[in-house]
């Protein structure tokens, strides 16, 4: 994740949870970069599709993309 926003030039927190969600779990703006979907799955269990740079890269690329063009 951090690899990502060094490639963007983006400085942002990042914050690290703890819960009932599949690991690992990665979210951009509250919506999980493998599924599109709001939230994280709630489940205990590892999950298979892991994410990967370039669903990461492809998110935060979509996200900065809408607060550019708002």
């Amino acid at each position: 994740m951090t690899g990502a926003l060094r490639e963007l030039d983006l400085d942002v927190p990042v914050l690290e949870r703890v819960g009932d969600f599949p690991s690992p779990t990665v979210l951009v703006d509250g919506v999980d970069v493998m599924n599109h979907h709001d939230g994280a799955p709630e489940m205990h269990a590892c999950r298979l599709d892991v994410p990967t740079a370039e669903r990461v890269l492809a998110a935060l690329r979509h996200r900065t993309h809408d607060d550019t063009t708002q």
